[in-house]
C-alpha cells in the first residue's frame, strides 16, 4: 500500500495546501531519489540535528546471536532476573512460556489472551518490576505498541528493523542503565512466507552490513531502502494507482472497489467471546433475553479473543462455539482457555497442556 499512501500525502500538499508531518521512530526512506523517483520530494528534518539526537538519545547496545533453538534460548532467558523476549507468533510465545512456567516469575502475553486477562498480566508485571523482583516476561509482538514496560534486557526473534527498534524500546526505557542490552536472534521456527519473512530477511542483510550497530539512522536508512528495492511492484500490490489513472479523463473513479481493496492489514481473523468471570456470564445470558443488542458487542469486546478464520471454523465443527443470537459466537469448551496462555486450540487434539511443550 505504500505507493497509493505517498501520491495520496502527494496530492494532499500540492492541491489542497496541506502540510504533511511525518513522525516515526524509524523514518521510512520515502524521500525522492535516483533509486526511488516516486518518493516525497522537499522533505525537510524537524529536528536541528537528528544524528547528535540519536546518539545522545542511544539508550541500548544490540548483539546478533544468530540461530537458537528453543533451548538454548531458555537457558539464556534463564541467566537473567529482569527479561523481556518477543517472538513472532503466538504459537512460539506459547511453547516458550510453558517451558519456563515452572518458574513463578514468568509472564506471558499474546493476542491469545482477552484483554481483561492481558490488562491483568501487564498490572501483575508493572508491580513485579517495580518491587525489584524476578521478571522474566515472554510476548508477542503486542508488547511492542503502546505497552510501557522497562526492562534491562530483551531477546528479540529477527524481523524488520522497524520491529527490532519498538522492542528495543522496552529495554532501559527510564534510561536509568547506562546502557541496556537487546539480544537478536534467529528462532529454530520458521515463519510463514509473506511480509515478516520478507522483512526478517532484509534485517538480516543489515546486521550483516552494520554489525552492532543497526539501530544508527543509516542503517535504519539502508533497511527501508532494500526493502522497498525487493518489493518492486508489491508497493502497489492491488494495482489502485492503476485504477485512478484510467478513471481519470472522464473522472469516473471507481471508489467503491478501491476502499474494498485498501487495506492496510489484510485480517481474516474472526471473534471468540470468552466466559471468563461472572460479568461476562451475565453479559451473554443477558443477550439471550434481551430485546436490543445495542451497545453489548462493545460490552463484550474485554472478553473477546480474534483466531484465523481457518480455527474459528474447526472450532465452530467441533461444537466449541455456540453462535448466540445468530450473532455472538461463545466458546462453550472452556478447557480451550487458560488465563495465563489464553485460546489455545491445539487442545482440542490433545487436551492435556503438558503435551504441547516441546
Amino acid at each position: 500500500m505504500l505507493l497509493p499512501c505517498i501520491e495520496t500525502l502527494r496530492e494532499l500538499a500540492l492541491h489542497y495546501n496541506c502540510s504533511i508531518v511525518l513522525c516515526s521512530a524509524t523514518q521510512p526512506a520515502i524521500q525522492q531519489r535516483k533509486d526511488f523517483p516516486v518518493g516525497l520530494h522537499s522533505i525537510r528534518e524537524i529536528a536541528d540535528d537528528p544524528r547528535l539526537l540519536s546518539q545522545s538519545l542511544k539508550r541500548v547496545t544490540t548483539h546478533n546471536l544468530g540461530l537458537q533453538s528453543d533451548v538454548d534460548l531458555i537457558n539464556r532467558l534463564k541467566q537473567h532476573d529482569k527479561v523481556l523476549c518477543v517472538v513472532n507468533t503466538r504459537r512460539h510465545a506459547r511453547i516458550l512460556y510453558q517451558q519456563l512456567s515452572d518458574d513463578d516469575c514468568v509472564f506471558h502475553l499474546s493476542a491469545a489472551l482477552c484483554p481483561l486477562d492481558r490488562s491483568k498480566i501487564l498490572g501483575q508485571i508493572h508491580r513485579t518490576l517495580q518491587h525489584e523482583q524476578c521478571c522474566r516476561v515472554v510476548s508477542t509482538q503486542l508488547v511492542e505498541a503502546g505497552v510501557d514496560l522497562d526492562f534491562p534486557v530483551v531477546y528479540r526473534a529477527i524481523a524488520g528493523i522497524d520491529s527490532i527498534a519498538q522492542a528495543a524500546g522496552r529495554c532501559n526505557r527510564e534510561g536509568l542503565l547506562k546502557r541496556g542490552e537487546v539480544f537478536i536472534f534467529r528462532s529454530e521456527h520458521k515463519l510463514l512466507p509473506g511480509y515478516f519473512r520478507h522483512t526478517a530477511q532484509t534485517a538480516e542483510s543489515i546486521i550483516h552490513r552494520f554489525g552492532n550497530d543497526i539501530l544508527s539512522l543509516e542503517a535504519v536508512e539502508e533497511y527501508f531502502r532494500d526493502y522497498y528495492w525487493s518489493q518492486g511492484d508489491r508497493l502497489d500490490k492491488h494495482n489502485i494507482l492503476r485504477l485512478l489513472g484510467e478513471g481519470t479523463s472522464k473522472l469516473n473513479f471507481p471508489f467503491r472497489e478501491i476502499a474494498h481493496k485498501f487495506r492496510l492489514i489484510e485480517d481474516d481473523s474472526l471473534p471468540v467471546i470468552i466466559e471468563r468471570d461472572e460479568r461476562a456470564s451475565k453479559l451473554i445470558e443477558e443477550i439471550r433475553n434481551v430485546n436490543f443488542l445495542r451497545g453489548y458487542s462493545r460490552k463484550l469486546q474485554k472478553y473477546t479473543v480474534q483466531i484465523c478464520q481457518h480455527d474459528w471454523e474447526k472450532l465452530f465443527e467441533a461444537g466449541c462455539i455456540e453462535k448466540v443470537r445468530d450473532i455472538f459466537p461463545i466458546l462453550v469448551c472452556s478447557h480451550l482457555y487458560d488465563e495465563n496462555v489464553g485460546l489455545d486450540i491445539n487442545r482440542l487434539d490433545n487436551p492435556d497442556p503438558s503435551s504441547l511443550i516441546g
